[in-house]
């Protein structure tokens, strides 16, 4: 009887132990025992497709789970058990589509995703999972989409991670891409790196991050070691087309490197990573994934921190970088998604002006030798480095308007500060080495050994559309809009002082400022064709002053003035037509440059007379002859260097047949 009782004591204590495990088990374990499929159904152009019916149907072929499309045109089906499934999606007015062999893994969520194409209802098409979900095609270095309007090459995420150097740039990541190449003299990522394609150098083609372009103010190049390390790269998009309307940037006309930051994942994790390799370079890194943050499943952020050093593949050409980047996304609502995004890179490095060795040195100290460490040669590395901040932030707001119209804002900001300090042999001395006693005596007025100089910019810009899809097609209208403001000098100075000498080489301060409204329509002529057109506004202007110099650039200004000022400007519909405008100057200049330099004289020039207006000699078919205008008291200034092209090769007008005026008026002292 005791036994009995013992016994009936124990399975009651052991139904109840194992209620109450079941009720305190978190469900998220529960849930790792089931998977859930999610992805997204865009149209022919990329836009998302609301409402759209997925069907998931298990091996048997009985209906599984069924689910509709939100507003942003993703689905997400839960509750499934491992196996195999067909997906199939279905909307009114576009081809049904099928995936086959959909492998589901418990707890392992599976993303496939949709683009429909236009057509009747009775249209079907059918996709095997073998020949777009395979682990070939998926690790694939690069994908080349053959339904869309340009040749292009896109790499993803895991290319990036897992078949390229932890070190790279993006110029590296490129080079996969057909035609193109890119060069690295330090070791890859260990320097500035400069890519060509189809025989374009930089500065003849676009760059974007998340669709804001980017480049130096002094000319349309772009620098791969301050920008965006490869950990920071979710993928690219490289378009080697001119784009369309809605494609902006100073130079499309080579082609567009559109740059993408990394998604927000929905899960949290931390992950770091240590990198050694050749040149004695050490990379350390550290990613954080916060997923829901405090429980808000609204919220997420991504972060990543790191840390590089490296010896450089040439001889004392040292490498420090210090970066970090978070990219905060708020989710409103499935209709409203608010993105914030800041990166920052501290590089510091003894990279002299030149960035290869003479044929005579190759021959004498092998053909990696850069710098060295004796301090009685010009090449010791300890004169010679870069001090170089960036940073890069942006925020953007997608929204779902309603009956197909979205609206996307994206105010930015990015500045880019050069500081390079350098030797310039050859320094003819009379013992053949650097010392302080000749290094710190002028030669005709200017110090012989060394040189300062300064690059520096801030730019604030933004990039906005509004786009409205229907059965019919896509319309788009938007503005690219930019304004920048930049301090560049050069000083000869001594290399063991580091002291400036009495006058620069140059020294100047100027603004530009650039905006590109556009519109186009992509019409849906029949189901496998697309007939895209749009129209764009060009403008670019620069206000621009310089000051007093040693002679190497303006000399001294004329009597009485501190400065020289001058003004261009550029404007034109795209595709373009002969009426092109170059700006004229009238009275004196009001430098409004003036008011945002720190280091400028407090100096000004005001006139109710001064005013822009066209050059009537300049409105002519082109290609353009640029003479001055028939006032001999007028200048004509026009600025060739920033200028788009609407699918067509660079305009004739971006190639006048003699060097553009530029206006040169002296700022007056106070």
């Amino acid at each position: 009887m005791k036994n009995t009782l013992s016994a009936r004591w124990f399975r009651l204590f052991t139904i109840c132990f194992v209620l109450c495990l079941y009720t305190i088990v978190p469900a998220s374990l529960l849930a790792q025992l089931s998977s859930s499929i999610t992805g997204t159904v865009l149209d022919p152009s990329g836009g998302a497709l609301p409402k759209a019916t997925v069907i998931i149907r298990g091996a048997s072929g009985s209906v599984s789970k069924q689910a509709s499309t939100d507003g942003q045109g993703r689905f997400s089906v839960d509750g499934l058990s491992a196996g195999i499934y067909t997906v199939e999606v279905t909307s009114q007015g576009f081809v049904n589509a099928t995936r086959t062999g959909v492998r589901v893994t418990a707890g392992q969520p599976l993303n496939v995703s949709f683009q429909l194409a236009v057509g009747n209802v009775s249209q079907q098409v059918t996709v095997s999972a073998a020949d777009s979900d395979s682990v070939a095609v998926q690790l694939s270095p690069i994908q080349t989409p053959l339904d869309t309007e340009s040749p292009r090459s896109e790499f993803g995420t895991e290319y990036i991670k897992q078949f390229s150097s932890p070190v790279s740039d993006y110029g590296t990541v490129l080079q996969m891409a057909p035609g193109t190449f890119s060069i690295s003299p330090n070791g890859i990522g260990l320097g500035q790196d400069k890519t060509y394609f189809r025989g374009f150098a930089d500065g003849n083609y676009d760059i974007t991050w998340d669709g804001i372009p980017f480049n130096d103010t002094n000319g349309p190049t772009h620098h791969s070691w301050a920008f965006f390390p490869s950990q920071w790269l979710g993928g690219i998009d490289f378009d080697r087309s001119p784009g369309t309307a809605s494609t902006v940037g100073p130079t499309p006309f080579g082609g567009s490197i559109n740059l993408l930051s990394k998604d927000v994942p929905d899960q949290q994790s931390l992950r770091t990573s240590v990198a050694y390799g050749s040149f004695n370079t050490l990379l350390l890194d550290g990613q954080y994934d916060s997923g829901p943050i405090l429980g808000n499943s609204k919220a997420g952020l991504s972060l990543d921190l790191q840390r590089l050093t490296s010896d450089g593949f040439q001889t004392f050409n040292h490498q420090q970088r210090v970066a970090g980047d978070v990219k905060l996304q708020y989710k409103f609502s499935d209709k409203l998604v608010l993105t914030g995004y800041s990166g920052w890179v501290m590089l510091d490095n003894n990279t002299p002006n030149t960035v290869a060795p003479t044929r005579a040195q190759v021959a004498a100290f092998g053909y990696n030798f850069l710098l060295n460490n004796d301090p009685t040669s010009p090449y010791y590395y300890g004169y010679n480095g870069y001090h170089l901040p960036t940073n890069f932030e942006y925020v953007g707001l997608l929204s779902d308007l309603g009956h197909g119209w979205k609206l996307d804002l994206k105010p930015y900001t990015y500045s880019y500060k050069n500081h390079q300090w350098y030797t310039t042999p050859p320094i003819k001395t009379p013992t053949g080495g650097v010392n302080p006693t000749f290094c710190s005596t002028p030669v005709s007025g200017i110090l012989p050994c060394a040189s300062d100089q300064l690059n520096g910019y801030h730019k604030y810009g933004e990039v906005s559309s509004v786009s409205q899809t229907s059965a019919y097609g896509v319309f788009t209208a938007g503005i690219w809009y930019e304004w920048a403001s930049t301090n560049r000098y050069l000083y000869p100075t001594d290399p063991f002082t580091r002291a400036f000498g009495s006058l620069p080489s140059y020294r100047e301060y100027f603004t530009t400022s650039s905006y590109q409204p556009f519109t186009e329509y992509s019409y849906r002529a029949i189901t496998r064709l697309t007939l895209t057109g749009g129209f764009k506004y060009a403008y670019y202007a620069q206000d621009f002053t310089q000051y007093p110099d040693n002679g190497k650039t303006i000399g001294t200004p004329p009597a009485g003035a501190s400065s020289v000022f001058n003004h261009a400007g550029y404007s034109s519909p795209l595709p373009d037509a002969p009426s092109t405008t170059a700006f004229c100057r009238t009275g004196p200049p009001t430098p409004s440059s003036l008011r945002a330099a720190s280091f400028h004289p407090a100096a000004s020039s005001t006139s109710s007379q001064e005013r822009l207006r066209p050059c009537p000699s300049l409105l002519a078919p082109p290609p353009i002859r640029l003479v001055p205008c028939s006032n001999s008291s007028e200048s004509c200034s026009t600025a060739m260097s920033i200028a788009s092209s609407f699918r067509t090769p660079i305009p004739a007008l971006l190639r006048p047949t003699e060097p553009p005026f530029i206006s040169s008026t002296p700022t007056p002292s106070p």
